[in-house]
């Protein structure tokens, strides 16, 4: 992990060389025989040493890595003096040759390239890799696709166990029961607790339940305000128990609550769920006897006995590696023979099956090499327990490039749901991303979680309409493993370490991941003790519904964190920015996760690294007209109807080359369009008064590359956009619409979008009786969602929507026929109906048996 570490640094250092060559004007000698020194370290780094010196270059790598991070330190502060100098080269070729003396580094990297000669020396040349010149590209890779949520594979040999728990939960007497679930980390029991909650069986007699997923850090009250989040949707925060009990009173509920690890759980949380002798129940997982066994004087819930979860045997084992590495296909008697031994040696635990054919999916099919896989995993699990054993070799085996990508998920908390979106831009911001050929940095991303993905090292939870990963989680023993590799290896700090770090240690962290408490720390830039001089990104989560605050005497100082090149704060309430944000030169993201920031400094746009700009603050009504001077900004998202103000047609600063997303700003944003160059804007979000700037819709066809476009009308304004415009951009692959009130049918015109593969109208887009798919329409629309809708007839051609894979329609209570034409789609697979009308539902019914595809009525 050393050395993945320290390429990727390598690899920034030698693009910021590149990229700020200008700013090194006077010192370029001394920064060129830098990077050309370190570049010959990086191609020490990508070769494999011999048996005898392994252990020494694994300490050389260690040495390595760490000046790598002292270059990276010479390079950034002189980077922040450069920038806001007013001086001349001279005195900015003193100040790099001052930092470049003070680390030292010249002596050191003489001493370590020294080392380096010396094995070389003993080793055979022509193993070597070969000069890493144009920095430190990674190969090139067969992408396999967007990856989907996982099949039913992971739930092999789980069946007497779902229909026991069924069972347990369906029966009985009627008072309130606890059925808990027991088991090791591994064995299963999140996915069975699912795969019962979901039982057809089990839907039909709890209408209405929950599920709870519990981390360590849970306290009752956390769990109480989820689940009544999930249960009516408001975030509460004051007599949480009481709203809960109220809520349940009187209803048959379910409630699950995924491992809890903790015995004094019950004490707060039985007396808020009721017992009305109805065959209510709540089922929990725990990897705890004493915290399933416990028995609480406190509450009357009585406790059923605890259900051991067990390991699978062989033969269930073998099915589970067959359908994960082998894709379900038969086997030769040789490959079985094989596959059976590798399903032997994880000892029947399913998430070691699961990790050990997700490494050998990234292998050819090829013998040798997967027996030389089975003798390595024979040997690793002889030294540690399987899980273990195998996550460290799954891990080792990925590609230096992939191993940061993994290590930096363990920075989200536990039982946090992962937008794939914001771990790709955290993913680029860091430098973790280096773009292949012509493709973008988010392309090449989504390529690498897509591999993580294949190699079931994260799950998938919801996917796009499109098929491509929306979220996603780690397993407990994933993360555990991130956590621990990644302190290890100084790659990132959680607030504890800092807490209990010494001067010298804290002032080394380069990546923390905390709550508010961590800005007590910015006080003293100049002291000995100041310890985040050399942190890079900050970073605070949260899964409860009230935020930490952060004091303003505190957040005040975010100045002196010079090199900072992440901030994240959605885990914060920040009801302001400091004025002098801008000393943070290196800043590329920034992401506030708050609804009490009221404005936003003008300074903020002197950012000129900037790459992501996410402000979730409904109060921000416009945006200064220097969001156009961000030069560098790929993605900006903001809330409801806020304004850009807009440049002069004759300034020079319209141009914003780099940015793919805005959403959601005014519509009064098309009045420029004619004159602000975004070339490269894939994605657009329009919220407020389309009725004002309706015959300004039309200039979106200048946007060349839009991909996903939503209009949203506020209700606040009183007049829809009464018709859709003729002209969209051809380049449209997803289109949303929400209270547009289109007085016209949009179908004839939508329909003609020959890229469209995504359309939702939502919620009174359209107020017409009758909607008409006319000859040929549609040619590639996968996904089509209707809801809140007062259509009442429905018109197909049978010529139309023949690509058409998923069917929503909800809340359309007037609808009274299904197209006959869609009966006929071979290419449908999913009809998802939510409160259909009592004639359309009927007429479903008498299809029965006569379609090809699922249909989902709730």
């Amino acid at each position: 992990m050393a050395a993945a570490i320290a390429l990727n640094v390598l690899d920034g250092l030698c693009q910021v060389i590149v990229k700020e060559a200008d700013l090194f004007l006077g010192v370029e000698d001394q920064v060129k025989t830098l990077g050309e020194e370190l570049k010959l370290m990086g191609s020490f780094l990508t070769r494999d040493p011999d048996q005898e010196h392994v252990g020494a270059v694994e300490e050389l790598v260690i040495q390595i890595r760490d000046l790598t991070y002292e270059a990276e330190d010479v390079i950034d502060k002189y980077l922040v003096v450069a920038r806001q100098s007013a001086f001349g080269f001279d005195r900015l070729n003193s100040k790099f040759n001052k930092l470049f003396n003070k680390h030292d580094l010249g002596r050191r990297i003489e001493a370590i390239r020294n080392q380096i000669e010396e094995i070389q020396a003993n080793e055979d040349t022509t193993t070597q890799a070969s000069s890493l010149d144009n920095g430190f590209s990674p190969p090139a890779m067969e992408w396999k696709g967007h990856p989907h949520v996982a099949d039913n594979a992971d739930v092999v040999g789980f069946q007497d166990d779902i229909e026991t728990l069924v069972r347990r939960l369906t029966e009985g007497g009627p008072r309130l029961a606890i059925v808990p679930i027991v088991g090791v980390g591994g064995l299963g029991k999140t996915t069975l607790a699912k795969k019962v909650l979901f039982n057809k069986v089990v839907k039909s007699k709890f209408r209405c339940h929950s599920w709870v997923s519990v981390s360590q850090d849970c306290t009752p009250m956390n769990v109480l305000q989820q689940i009544v989040k999930s249960l009516t949707g408001s975030i509460e925060v004051k007599e949480i128990g009481k709203k809960l009990s109220d809520f349940l009173k009187y209803k048959k509920y379910l409630i699950v609550l995924d491992d809890i690890w903790r015995t004094d759980f019950w004490q707060e949380l039985a007396p808020h769920f009721p017992d009305d002798n109805n065959g209510s129940r709540i089922m929990f997982t725990t990897r705890f006897d004493d915290v399933a066994l416990q028995a609480n004087p406190a509450t009357p819930i009585p406790i059923d006995p605890p259900y051991y979860l067990s390991f699978r045997n062989n033969e269930d084992s073998w099915e589970l590696f067959r359908k994960k590495a082998f894709g379900g296909e038969s086997c030769t008697p040789e490959w079985e023979e094989l596959g059976r031994n590798f399903a032997e040696k994880c000892g029947g635990l399913p998430l070691a099956i699961i990790i050990l054919s997700g490494l050998l999916s990234a292998k050819r099919r090829k013998f040798s090499e997967w027996q030389e896989v089975l003798d390595r995993v024979s040997s690793t699990i002889e030294l540690q327990n399987q899980c273990l054993g195998l996550l460290g070799l799954s891990y080792n085996d990925l590609p230096y490039y992939l191993k940061p990508c993994f290590l930096y998920i363990g920075v989200f908390p536990h039982v946090f749901e992962i937008h794939s979106k914001q771990l790709i831009r955290l993913w680029i911001a860091e430098g973790l991303i280096k773009a292949e050929g012509d493709q973008t940095l988010e392309a090449t991303a989504e390529k690498y979680l897509s591999m993580l993905v294949d190699r079931s090292l994260v799950q998938v939870i919801r996917t796009r309409a499109d098929g491509g990963v929306k979220t996603i989680k780690f397993h407990d023993l994933l993360r555990d493993y991130c956590i621990s590799e990644g302190v290890r290896q100084k790659f990132f700090d959680t607030v504890e370490e800092l807490d209990s770090a010494s001067p010298s240690q804290s002032s080394k962290i380069r990546r923390v991941v905390t709550n508010s408490r961590i800005f007590r720390y910015m006080y003293d830039e100049s002291g000995p003790q100041f310890p985040l001089k050399k942190v890079r990104s900050l970073m605070s989560f949260t899964i409860d519904p009230e935020r930490h605050s952060i004091d303003r005497n505190y957040f005040l100082h975010i100045k002196n964190l010079k090199l900072l090149k992440v901030l994240n704060l959605e885990g914060a309430s920040v009801d302001y920015l400091p004025d002098d944000i801008d000393k943070l030169i290196h800043l590329r993201f920034l992401r506030l996760g708050t609804s009490a920031l009221k404005s936003l400094p003008l300074c903020i746009f002197k950012l000129s690294s900037l790459e992501t700009l996410d402000i979730a603050s409904g109060f921000i009504r416009n945006i200064p007209v220097g969001f156009w001077m961000l030069r560098q900004l790929r993605h900006a998202n903001f809330v409801g109807d806020t304004e850009l103000l807009l440049p002069r047609q004759d300034t020079s600063y319209s141009s914003l080359v780099n940015l793919q997303t805005l959403s959601t700003v005014s519509p009064k944003i098309l009045q420029c369009l004619d004159f602000v160059d975004m070339p490269n804007l894939t994605k657009l979000g329009l919220c407020g008064d389309l009725w004002a700037h309706r015959r300004y819709i039309v200039r979106l066809f200048n946007l060349e590359r839009l991909e996903k476009l939503k209009l949203v009308r506020l209700t606040d304004y009183r007049f829809g956009l009464y018709s859709i415009p003729k002209v969209l951009p051809q380049t449209l692959t997803k289109l949303s619409l929400c209270d547009t009130e289109l007085v016209k049918d949009p179908m004839p015109i939508l329909g003609k979008l020959q890229n469209l593969q995504i359309l939702k109208l939502l919620k009174q887009s359209c107020t017409t009786k009758e909607i008409v798919c006319g000859p040929h329409g549609f040619p590639k629309l996968q996904v089509l969602k209707l809801v809140s809708l007062p259509i009442e007839e429905w018109t197909v051609d049978e010529t139309a929507l023949k690509s058409l894979e998923l069917l929503v329609i909800h809340y359309c209570p007037r609808l009274r026929e299904f197209p006959k034409a869609l009966w006929g789609v071979n290419s449908l697979l999913v009809l998802d109906l939510l409160k259909p009308g009592q004639q359309f539902k009927e007429q479903l019914e008498s299809y029965e048996g006569r379609h090809q595809y699922q249909i989902l009525i709730d």
